[in-house]
C-alpha cells in the first residue's frame, strides 16, 4: 500500500487516501488514477481528479509526474502540473523514514518527513505513521502535520485512519479532517482506494464532509 502526496494540501484539499508513504519498484512502475469530491454537504462542490505516473530510480528513490484538475460547482476549474520525489534512507523491520518533495507548474511546493512503525515487516499487521510537512507559495507559507495508523484485516484489505493539523502564515492553528480509508487489493497488480473524510468545523464553520475513489497499478 502507497501513496503520492500532493500540492492539495496547499489550499487544505488533500486528494489522496490516507495511507503510508513508499518508493516504487524499478522504472516506469506506477500508474495512479483518483477522483474526490469535496463539500458533499454545500453548495459549492469541487470534484478532483489527478492522474500520476511513478517511476523508481533506484530502490530507495523515486520520482513522478502528475496532472490534476478542479471543477467547482460554479464551473471555474483550474488544472495543474507537479513533480515529486521520494527518498527512503531508513528501511527496517519496525521503522521505515521517507523524506519526500513536490513542486507544481504555478511554483507551490512543499517538502516533508515521514516517520511510519510497523507492528510486523512489510505492513502485513499494523503501524503509525507521522508526517510532517513545510509549505512554500511564494516564501514560506505554513507547515503541517498527519497522524494516521492503519491495520492489516486481510491479506488484500487495509484499513486506515489520519487527523491532519495545519498552520498557515498568520492563521490560527487548524484542525483539518479526520479521514477513514480502506484499500483493496483487487489483482496482484491493481489496488482499489477508497477514502470518506470529515473536515472538523472550527470558528463557526460546518462540518464538511468528502468521498474519494481510485486506483493503483503497479506495471510490469
Amino acid at each position: 500500500m502507497k501513496k503520492i502526496i500532493t500540492l492539495l494540501v496547499l489550499i487544505n484539499i488533500n486528494l489522496f487516501a490516507v495511507d503510508t508513504i513508499e518508493t516504487f519498484d524499478l522504472g516506469f512502475t506506477d500508474f495512479e488514477y483518483y477522483h474526490k469530491t469535496s463539500n458533499l454537504s454545500e453548495d459549492n462542490k469541487i470534484f478532483t481528479n489527478e492522474i500520476h505516473i511513478g517511476m523508481g530510480i533506484t530502490s530507495i528513490f523515486s520520482a513522478h509526474v502528475g496532472i490534476s484538475s478542479e471543477k467547482f460547482s460554479s464551473n471555474t476549474a483550474i488544472t495543474s502540473n507537479s513533480f515529486g520525489f521520494i527518498f527512503t534512507p531508513l528501511d527496517t523491520t519496525h521503522v521505515d523514514i521517507d523524506f519526500y518533495g513536490e513542486l507544481d507548474n504555478s511554483y507551490n511546493s512543499l517538502i516533508g518527513l515521514e516517520l511510519n512503525y510497523d507492528l510486523k515487516d512489510d505492513l502485513q499487521l499494523a503501524g503509525f505513521y507521522l508526517d510532517s510537512e513545510l509549505n512554500f507559495n511564494n516564501g514560506y507559507n505554513g507547515y503541517s502535520f498527519l497522524f494516521g495508523s492503519y491495520y492489516s484485516l486481510l491479506d488484500n484489505l487495509q484499513l486506515l485512519i489520519q487527523l491532519d493539523i495545519s498552520k498557515n502564515n498568520n492563521e490560527n492553528l487548524n484542525i483539518g479532517a479526520l479521514a477513514f480509508g480502506a484499500n483493496y487489493q483487487l489483482y496482484d497488480t491493481i489496488e482499489l482506494i477508497t477514502e470518506f473524510s470529515i473536515d472538523i468545523p472550527q470558528n463557526d464553520e460546518k462540518t464538511g464532509y468528502s468521498v474519494m475513489l481510485g486506483f493503483l497499478a503497479t506495471l510490469p
